[in-house]
């Protein structure tokens, strides 16, 4: 008599674990399987499948991924939400990918694959993504000339440009800028810095006058005929205001003897 409680109890409590498992696969019959970053960083090939078998290909009305900045809670229909939509799935293929594209550099973003099954939204886990880190035509930085009018103790006229309007734009917002020169080419080495800061101004053009005198740093060598240029922006992303960053344009070489 126990013998014939106990298979009782045990059909009872396989067909039990074997409802709850059909109750995980359903909730993750969609997932993300891979994520390639392409070479520029900013965008990233998602691969994504369907894995429930119970869910028949005809049902599917549509499948695909949605991705966002900042939140792993992505939904279709949220506000600031991206859509890749794949369309419904009307054959036995159930492995899909396509290209997400981040807007911003040094930003999170989430990504979730998705189907609509009967008409309600089925959601794989949330995958988080990382852009790149900022760089110099991010932030639309540049020298436009060097000006040379001296001998050793003469000045460097640097020209160029900052375009406030690109890089003050949620996330980021410009401390300054300015140009620095050095006899050595590291942009982190002890130079002469002269700084400006923002004006009103979309596009603001810059001229810094520097002088030999004013490096700080006597040359290598007596017979050094050149020194170092870039221009830099400070700046912070809004979400962490205390920690400033500097970026650099590419090192300009020039000479400083005629």
């Amino acid at each position: 008599m126990n013998q014939k409680f106990n298979y009782k109890l045990l059909i009872i409590l396989l067909i039990t674990a074997l409802g709850a498992c059909n109750k995980i696969e359903r909730i993750s019959a969609v997932r993300i399987t891979n994520v390639e970053m392409l070479s520029d960083s900013l965008s990233a090939i998602v691969y994504g499948e369907i894995i429930d078998s119970e869910v028949k290909a005809g049902s599917i009305s549509d499948h695909g991924f949605c991705f966002t900045e900042g939140f792993a809670d992505v939904k279709l229909g949220d506000a600031n939400v991206d859509t890749l939509s794949l369309g419904p799935v009307e054959d036995e293929n159930r492995l899909f990918s396509d290209t997400v594209v981040m807007e911003l550099p040094n930003t999170t973003y989430y990504v979730r694959a998705y189907m609509i099954v009967d008409g309600n939204a089925v959601y794989g886990s949330p995958k988080l993504i990382k852009s790149r880190d900022f760089r110099v035509e991010d932030l639309n930085l540049g020298i436009l000339s060097t000006v040379v009018a001296f001998g050793p103790m003469g000045s460097l006229t640097i020209k160029g440009f900052v375009n406030k309007k690109k890089i003050q734009t949620d996330p980021v917002t410009l401390v300054d800028f300015g140009t620095r020169v050095s006899f050595f080419p590291d942009s982190t080495a002890i130079g002469e810095e002269i700084v400006q800061l923002p004006t009103t101004d979309d596009i603001i053009y810059f001229s810094n006058p520097h002088t030999g005198s004013g490096l700080g740093t006597p040359p290598p060598s007596p017979d050094d005929e050149s020194v170092y240029v870039w221009g830099f922006a400070r700046f912070f992303v809004n979400a962490n205001p205390n920690d400033i960053r500097t970026i650099y344009t590419q090192r300009r070489r020039v000479r400083i003897k005629p």
